[in-house]
C-alpha cells in the first residue's frame, strides 16, 4: 500500500519554533524529525512537508537558501538539509543511521520529499498534499503534527477526504501521529 506522509508546518515566528519543529533528543521528536522516522517506519512513497501563512529569513547552517526569505515548508525542508546527520541522536532514528547511513538515508528522504508552497493554513495544506498524494497514487496518508495540532488535521483531513469532489474518491486511509513537542502552553 502506497503510503504518504504530510509534516504539517509550524508558525515560523513562534518563540519555540526550533523545539515544535526539530524537537530535543534523544526523545523529544518534533514535528519534522517525527515525519521522518514516519516515512521511514511505512516506506513512504512521498513526503510533503506542508506550509502556512508565515516566511522567514533563513540563516541556519549552509545553506544555497542563506538570506532568502523562506515560506514554512521550504525554511523546514533547509533546517533539515543542514541538520540531516543530527537526525541520528534521537533514539527511534537511531537505527535506521547504523543500518542505512547517513547519506543514505538523506538520499532517500531527499528524493521523497515535495513541498506544499501554497498553502496559507491548515485546510489548503490537507487539500493541496491531497492532490500531491492522488498524484502519487497514495493510498494511506499520515497527517504529522503537535499533539495540540493533530486532532484538527484528522478532522479536517477526514472532512476533505470524503466530502470534496475533486478528493472524495481517491479513498485515501487516514492516520495521524502526533509529534512529542507542542506551542509554548
Amino acid at each position: 500500500m502506497k503510503t504518504g506522509v504530510l509534516v504539517h508546518g509550524c508558525n515560523l515566528h513562534i518563540e519555540n519554533w526550533r523545539y515544535v519543529a526539530w524537537g530535543d533528543p534523544p526523545h523529544h521528536l518534533g514535528r519534522i524529525p517525527q515525519g521522518i522516522l514516519t516515512a521511514l517506519e511505512f516506506d513512504a512513497s512521498v513526503i510533503v512537508f506542508g506550509t502556512g501563512a508565515s516566511e522567514k529569513v533563513f540563516n541556519l547552517g549552509e545553506s544555497e537558501k542563506a538570506g532568502q526569505l523562506l515560506a514554512e515548508g521550504e525554511y523546514s525542508l533547509e533546517y533539515l538539509k543542514s541538520h540531516f546527520a543530527e537526525l541520528a541522536n534521537f533514539a527511534p532514528l537511531k537505527p535506521h543511521f547504523e543500518k542505512h547511513g547517513v547519506d543514505h538515508l538523506a538520499e532517500w528522504v531527499l528524493s521523497r520529499l515535495e513541498l506544499d508552497l501554497e498553502s496559507m493554513n491548515t485546510l489548503e495544506e490537507i487539500r493541496n498534499g491531497g492532490l500531491i498524494f492522488g498524484r502519487h497514487e497514495v493510498e494511506r496518508i499520515v497527517l504529522v503534527s503537535s499533539p495540540s495540532h493533530i486532532v484538527r488535521c484528522l478532522r479536517d483531513a477526514a472532512s476533505i477526504f470524503r466530502n470534496e469532489a475533486h478528493l472524495k474518491d481517491v479513498g485515501f486511509r487516514i492516520f495521524a501521529n502526533p509529534s512529542y513537542t507542542c506551542y509554548e502552553g
